[in-house]
């Protein structure tokens, strides 16, 4: 045991002896290199759209690290709470070229490296302000999913080391179409992203705004001089996992758009076909509308109550709003009549004013809002009490 504890303390010293000599002002040599590290997307929510970071290397002082502005800890007193408010610190951290690499050869995703053409001033002014913000008073940021993460923080590093300029030119892309680039081989991931962020991803991105996706910050970079020279000195593939990702992006067949219509078949069946006033009809329909209640109320929570801008001003809560909690309760269906026709005027007004409305909604909306029509209508033509 006290050989045990001996050999803690002397990890514990080394690692604390490491980490104050790295975030020390340190010279760089002249055979240093520095590079834009990307990598392509994980099958995980949270990697869905890939990662970022700078690689130091400097052989002859056998450094050799990578500066990570994605990293967050689970530990986080009240994490999940933090991270639906939008209030979870995210923070830059300094890991090992090869640890870095091992990471993403296990879990099969490629890692291009964009070698920067810098000369030994720029080298040591990125590695300075890189080694600034890796201090314990300057690490750590609020993570906005657009504007402030792993990618914008190191266009950041550029733009205020060096004074590489981004260009503010309006594309024709919005947030959201940036964001369906990444998503064909995950259509539920895609169907909960459209329904939880609201009309600001319609909004056009800026050649800027792009670069908070890590693809689009590499191909950026990639046009840019420094001095009347390339800011890229050469592109290398460093991991290679191109059939991997082909998968990923391969559509599946069981997709919210087909579940969605076996539902409106079956609603169109019991229209036509099931007794309206069958036991099992009514909680069928309340669970239908538990869902929807519950789920406006997770909308209204993130739109108000959550510092996360892509949340703000949700038009999908024109058609999934609380009062479907009403319907869901055990109140009579003679005092529900006002809260059916208000819930079918509303979710009228969503489907008729699909291309009115400032946001664009998932195609699968489609048939959930003429179902919750259909059931509506039904409710309200019923002589159930």
């Amino acid at each position: 045991m006290q050989i045990q504890l001996r050999y803690l303390f002397s990890c514990l010293f080394l690692v604390v002896f490491c980490i104050t000599k790295l975030t020390a002002q340190q010279p760089l040599s002249k055979q240093a290199e520095i590079s834009l590290l990307t990598c392509d997307p994980g099958n995980e929510l949270y990697s869905t759209f890939g990662h970022s970071g700078i690689r130091i290397n400097d052989p002859s002082q056998k450094l050799d690290i990578v500066f990570n502005y994605g990293m967050f800890s689970f530990e986080t007193p009240g994490f999940y709470r933090k991270f639906l408010r939008g209030k979870l610190d995210y923070h830059v951290g300094m890991q090992s070229y090869g640890n870095f690499l091992r990471n993403y050869n296990y879990y099969k995703r490629s890692v291009y490296e964009q070698k920067l053409h810098l000369d030994s001033l720029q080298k040591q002014e990125v590695f300075d302000f890189l080694l600034n913000n890796v201090k314990e008073e300057n690490r750590s940021y609020k993570y906005d999913f657009f504007f402030d993460n792993c990618s914008t923080r190191i266009r950041g590093v550029f733009a205020n080391s060096l004074g590489i300029v981004f260009s503010e030119q309006e594309s024709d892309k919005t947030f959201r179409n940036l964001l369906d680039e990444f998503l064909p081989g995950l259509p539920w991931s895609d169907f909960g992203i459209d329904l939880v962020i609201g009309s600001r991803a319609d909004k056009k991105a800026s050649d800027t705004h792009q670069t908070f996706l890590p693809a689009y910050l590499m191909e950026s970079i990639d046009d840019k001089k420094i001095a009347e020279a390339n800011f890229v000195a050469s592109t290398d593939t460093i991991l290679d996992f191109a059939e991997e990702q082909k998968q990923r992006f391969t559509r599946p067949w069981f997709t919210p758009m087909l579940v969605f219509i076996a539902f409106l078949i079956l609603e169109l069946l019991i229209l036509f076909f099931v007794d309206k006033r069958a036991g099992w009809l009514k909680w069928y329909d309340k669970l239908w509308f538990l869902v929807l209640g519950l789920s406006s109320v997770l909308l209204f929570v993130m739109w108000f109550f959550t510092d996360h801008i892509a949340t703000k001003a949700n038009w999908n809560l024109l058609w999934i709003h609380p009062l479907y909690l009403y319907l869901a309760s055990k109140n009579p269906l003679s005092a529900k009549r006002e809260v059916i026709v208000a819930s079918g005027v509303l979710t009228g007004m969503a489907l008729v004013g699909w291309f009115v409305i400032p946001q664009q909604f998932h195609l699968a909306f489609i048939p959930i809002m003429i179902i919750l029509l259909l059931k509506l209508w039904r409710w309200l033509n019923s002589d159930r009490t």
